[in-house]
């Protein structure tokens, strides 16, 4: 556990414990039995990238949606690189579960599923969020922008529900996702271009 992951509970602290707090009442609720399964799917979905990298590839086998599977695939990579090798190694913050006795509880309660690895950040929410964003900017219509957002708020809730993640985790998380998604969708739009451009030189 680094300097980095014991400032970030003692600074959000309250916080996180009121995240955390929230979405267990929510699971306790008549809504636990449907969103506990829900959630649960969500994680395996994003296990080791593997839902996001069967959805990237799918995307590529059609020429419609080719380069949003490219631009998926980039995101994920620069995801995996940036939030699960760079700063999940570095700042090395334990899960909510490992930490406290009443968060263990809750988070047997919703399953106990063990993702392993460290807690900060989330990179479930950091795929979600950047394929999210390469939707949102090559659909550029309101209602695949609000469906995105959805999908990323269902994501960010659900890793705080199941307890193996602080708000904090997923809140960065997000924020790198978007982040990162922006960046794949215009350079991969660039390298394709300056291709196209090279190929109707020769071409003519």
């Amino acid at each position: 556990m680094s300097q980095v992951a014991t400032w970030l509970d003692t600074t959000f602290s309250a916080f996180d414990m009121s995240g955390l707090a929230f979405c267990h009442e929510v699971a306790e609720s008549c809504l636990g039995s449907v969103l506990t399964p829900l959630c649960q799917v969500l994680a395996y979905f994003g296990d080791h990238g593997i839902g996001f990298i069967i959805l990237a590839l799918v995307l590529m086998c059609f020429k419609k949606t080719r380069t949003i599977g490219i631009c998926m695939l980039v995101s994920l990579l620069l995801d995996y690189l940036f939030a699960n090798l760079g700063l999940k190694t570095l700042v090395d913050r334990p899960r909510p579960f490992e930490q406290n006795e009443q968060w263990a509880e809750w988070w047997t309660a919703v399953g106990a599923l063990s993702p392993g690895g460290s807690s900060f950040p989330s990179l479930h929410a950091a795929m979600m969020a950047s394929y999210m964003m390469i939707i949102a900017l090559s659909k550029r219509t309101m209602g695949w922008t609000l469906g995105a957002i959805a999908l990323v708020l269902l994501m960010d809730f659900s890793r705080a529900y199941l307890v193996v993640h602080h708000p904090t985790d997923i809140i960065v998380g997000t924020i790198i996702g978007i982040v990162i998604g922006i960046c794949s969708y215009y350079l991969v739009k660039a390298v394709m271009s300056k291709f196209q451009y090279r190929a109707a030189m020769i071409l003519e």
